[in-house]
């Protein structure tokens, strides 16, 4: 392995460890955990067999070792993470970070991956000088960010997941996991959104989601005293979410985010065109 210095632990969690490292007067982060051959190899796999094809939109691993039933991993760094910055970003960053998640998955799934842990923490953003970013056909302004989507350490792939008898967990991933995101758009919400109207309406995939959800995110957005009806009890919110983008464009993501061409059309055409 390639020799380091830690400068700093940046983060951990119930997996391992994550520090800043200095290679050669160049930055990057170190990973180490305990090794899970499954999810390691499936991780190692995605590096070398796709992530390599677009590096601007994901991070690249360096180089990596095992020792005594440890793995330590070496990855490109970005300046921070979606979930640092959410609040301070104004409405058009925001619609920018979006159109740029969305292609991000778009590129995934049409190469039959899904990411498995798509939120805000593993969506690595970068500050940039570049005033557009050439997505598909469209020019897209940054408002000084671009998106690196990170950790893929539960990365799902078809054809292995065929394998492994476990294409249902493959095909929710894949039908849920860009609809599901619009929990972060919603600010001091106890409830997870989207999670919630799953619950209640015991939905399993997106085809089940869309049908009647304007309505209720209509009613859970605007009353200030709403009761959930969450497996058999009641929880109450005592106060009105505060929404980071307009609420009908929350409703006309969730909509779209089955169909990410479209979700890119749509909010370039309504907000960037």
């Amino acid at each position: 392995m390639i020799q380091y210095k830690i400068i700093k632990e940046l983060g951990h969690g119930t997996k391992g460890k994550v520090y800043l490292i200095e290679v050669e007067n160049k930055f990057y982060a170190l990973k180490i955990e305990k090794l899970n051959q499954v999810y390691f190899w499936r991780e190692i796999n995605f590096y070398k067999n796709f992530a390599l094809t677009y590096p601007s939109n994901f991070i690249q691993l360096i180089d990596y070792e095992i020792k005594d039933n440890i793995v330590k991993k070496i990855y490109t760094l970005v300046d921070t993470t979606l979930d640092k910055i959410i609040y301070t970003l104004n409405k058009f960053q925001l619609l920018s970070i979006i159109i740029q998640i969305t292609y991000c998955v778009y590129l995934l799934h049409t190469n039959n991956y899904v990411h498995g842990d798509l939120r805000a923490p593993n969506i690595g953003v970068n500050k940039t000088t570049q005033t557009h970013i050439n997505i598909l056909s469209y020019q897209i302004p940054t408002y000084g960010w671009v998106v690196q989507l990170i950790d893929f350490g539960s990365i799902g792939e078809k054809n292995e997941a065929i394998k492994l008898n476990d294409l249902e967990w493959y095909e929710n991933k894949f039908s849920t996991e860009l609809t599901k995101l619009a929990n972060i758009f919603i600010n001091k919400s106890k409830l997870k959104l989207i999670d919630t109207y799953c619950q209640i309406h015991n939905c399993s995939s997106t085809s089940n989601i869309v049908p009647g959800m304007d309505l209720w995110i209509d009613k859970y957005l605007n009353t200030k005293d709403y009761y959930y009806k969450l497996i058999g009890k009641k929880v109450k919110n005592k106060y009105i979410p505060k929404l980071l983008i307009d609420k009908n464009d929350i409703i006309d993501y969730i909509k779209l985010s089955i169909k990410p061409l479209d979700l890119i059309d749509y909010f370039y055409k309504k907000y960037f065109y």
